[in-house]
């Protein structure tokens, strides 16, 4: 074929897919059996495994369709009669999400009539218009032979899609009906066709009333992305705004989101979206930016996502932070808007003149040390999540049919990350305004859901909860950052998740991930893990050398998910290579090994000491739970090590922790003294807060350990 020949038979071809429609309504026009089979003659060229062609057809017309009609009428009008059907068309547990997907297409086209959901008496009357082939002219009854299997299956609906396009080609109409199965044995018997016989569907056939209303009605499609994925990863990175535009609009009745539980749907999203669009463009001017400081909700996402669609920058705000805290984030940022209240925008009208499509500006600002220090803002691109995005496709398979838990508040980057990640494949996210274990992993079962985004003080409360005898099966994926994941919790999730692949990452809110170790994959012990997708790491001096392998150093980052800059004024981003501020090594495979942070270095004796060493060592004790390591003022040494320490159990004593840490720590580096607690702060990332911490050290309000 020629390509002026292909080119018009691709118009030809795609206008006669793009305009079929099961067609509801007929004329009362004849069909020339020719015409049918004309189109059943071509309709065989459909492919056929082992050539078999299994498809047979019962075409009725005439006098003989209308005696069938009458019979099929009276009978599914005698309520009295029953009959299995021939095959189960749905499973008995349709998954939600298809199950809103059908209830969703019913919805239209009953509205299309304007039949009310609670109108049994006219759906009915609509129901029983299947039996009379929809005041078609003809019917065809498909059948194929009961020995086959599901490949002959396969056969048979190319073969019958075949024939609903020819048909259309012609001019003619088609409806395939499978409610003839529910009446198989009357149908068989009026036709007289074997018991060998399985009736697969039936189809109308014939002209279409234009004019009928139930003709206007199409069911909606899934946008091409919900279901197709690409493996050379070189497409163009779709901006949120268009990418959830798509899945609003092909894919309406899925469920984008449950909070608390409560279900929403893509299509009642968008019209949040939509409303919350209008909102802004009222209150707020182009190019200007939005503060929000609301908690985890419908609310929260249908503005955040209405902002981004607009061009704005959102700048995230935690709804918890004292006045001071709020106020110095205020300053810094200086939003032109803050919405700290509930804010109903039902009634706003959009329209689509104001949109953006550019990634490479400022589109979300979070804050560090929400709750202490002072909140430091940083600024990300949309381009620096959707490189991310495209990075962890490829390295774990996400996609539509994913259920994503964000059991975090979206103060914290990675909740929010975790939500958008799930609309922008066109997956359903469940998140929650406050943290219970129980109840999320009661969501979990219920919800079959398939990834856990979450820190390690998280996952350790769902395996606390679940106890021995647990487990969630569907959770093919948990996805833990924030904090190192201590060994003893990792073997507990085993137990808990048996079907799940663990995996952790290493970043900052300026770089987002920086490396990834996949359980899957072995990563050496005590290593944070290799490079996640695109990024660069490199050991450097205090000169800003490189070093070689195993060489503690300066840990540099060169990485497309890397932020635009800080709020404020407080600095920028800078070159292309960013410091960490943490200190480590890499090995010659380049799995890379954390030493500490460089600013809690603590000087003891003129050696640098690095208390996170210290931590490791201590958490490697079966009773240790958490530790935290700091330096005191001491006038001989300059400082001297103590450990605050989390037990289960009350009769360690220092004596015994000292023991431990001398199997693998040298001497200047053991605590001089130990002091327990049991109600350890931790900042919203689910952090230890060590300023809080070693403030009640300093105050004395901690038991020393004898």
């Amino acid at each position: 074929m020629s390509k002026q020949a292909g080119s018009t038979a691709w118009d030809f071809v795609q206008k006669v897919v793009a305009e079929r429609r099961s067609t509801r309504a007929f004329l009362d026009a004849p069909v020339a059996k020719e015409e049918i089979q004309d189109i059943l003659d071509k309709a065989q060229r459909a492919p056929s495994g082992g050539n078999l062609q299994p498809w047979k057809v019962h075409v009725v017309i005439g006098c003989v369709k209308e005696r069938l009609e009458q019979k099929l009428r009276a009978t599914y009008e005698d309520r009295s009669y029953q009959e299995e059907d021939q095959y189960n068309y749905y499973p008995d547990n349709l998954p939600d999400e298809f199950s809103r997907r059908r209830e969703y297409a019913g919805e239209q086209l009953y509205k299309a009539l304007g039949i009310n959901r609670r109108d049994v008496q006219a759906r009915r009357a609509l129901q029983a218009d299947n039996y009379g082939f929809f005041g078609a002219p003809a019917g065809l009854i498909f059948t194929i032979p009961k020995i086959l299997a599901q490949g002959s299956w396969l056969d048979m609906g190319i073969f019958v899609g075949n024939v609903m396009l020819l048909a259309e080609a012609k001019g003619l109409a088609t409806c395939p009906q499978a409610s003839f199965i529910s009446y198989h044995k009357i149908i068989r018997n009026f036709l007289n066709f074997g018991k060998d016989e399985l009736l697969v569907c039936g189809m109308a056939i014939g002209y279409a009333d234009q004019n009928h209303p139930l003709n206007a009605f199409r069911s909606p499609r899934r946008s091409v992305t919900d279901f197709i994925t690409f493996h050379d990863q070189e497409e163009r990175l779709q901006p949120l705004s268009s990418q959830l535009a798509e899945h609003i609009s092909r894919n309406p009745c899925k469920v984008a989101f449950r909070s608390d539980g409560k279900p929403v749907s893509y299509a009642e999203l968008g019209v949040d979206i939509s409303a919350a669009r209008g909102y802004l463009k009222t209150k707020s001017p182009k190019g200007s930016s939005i503060a929000l400081s609301r908690p985890n909700s419908r609310e929260f996402l249908s503005f955040f996502m209405a902002a981004v669609s607009l061009g704005r920058c959102v700048k995230v705000f935690d709804p918890y932070w004292p006045d001071i805290k709020r106020n110095k984030a205020k300053f810094l940022s200086k939003p032109d808007m803050l919405i700290d209240q509930t804010v109903s925008f039902a009634g706003f009208e959009d329209n689509v003149e104001e949109q953006s499509e550019r990634i490479d500006v400022p589109f979300y600002a979070g804050f560090t040390s929400g709750s202490t220090g002072e909140p430091k803002g940083f600024v990300r691109s949309q381009r620096s999540w959707l490189e991310s995005f495209r990075c962890d496709t490829e390295e774990f398979g996400l996609n539509a049919g994913d259920v994503i838990a964000a059991p975090g508040q979206f103060a914290h980057s990675l909740p929010l990350y975790a939500v958008l990640r799930a609309l922008y494949e066109g997956a359903t996210a469940l998140f929650y305004t406050s943290f219970h274990p129980g109840r999320i992993l009661d969501d979990l079962e219920r919800n079959a859901v398939s990834v856990i985004y979450a820190v390690p003080t998280q996952l350790q409360a769902f395996v606390d909860h679940a106890g021995d005898g647990k487990t969630f099966t569907s959770v093919r994926l948990v996805l833990s950052s924030g904090a190192k994941c201590p060994d003893p919790l990792r073997k507990e999730l085993r137990r808990t998740f048996p079907e799940a692949t663990f995996a952790e990452f290493y970043g900052s809110s300026e770089l987002s991930y920086i490396t990834v170790a996949k359980e899957n994959e072995d990563p050496p012990e005590g290593s944070v893990g290799r490079a996640f997708g695109q990024v660069k790491i490199d050991i450097l001096d205090m000169a800003g050398q490189k070093v070689q392998a195993g060489v503690v150093g300066q840990i540099c980052v060169q990485s497309p998910y890397r932020f635009i800059g800080y709020e404020g004024g407080t600095g920028e981003a800078g070159e292309e290579a960013f410091l960490t501020g943490d200190i480590g090594y890499l090995d010659e495979s380049g799995y890379l090994y954390i030493t500490g942070r460089r600013d809690r270095m603590i000087a003891v004796s003129a050696r640098n000491i690095f208390p996170e060493e210290v931590e490791r060592c201590l958490q490697t004790h079966p009773h240790v739970i958490r530790a935290a390591v700091f330096g005191v003022k001491d006038r001989k040494r300059g400082n001297r090590l103590v450990a605050v320490v989390e037990l289960d159990n009350a009769g360690l004593t220092a004596a015994t922790l000292r023991t431990h840490c001398a199997k693998s720590l040298s001497a200047y580096t053991i605590p001089s003294r130990f002091y327990h607690l049991e109600d350890w702060p931790l900042t919203l990332s689910g952090k230890i807060d060590f300023p809080k911490v070693k403030t009640r050290l300093e105050k004395q309000e901690l038991q020393e350990l004898s």
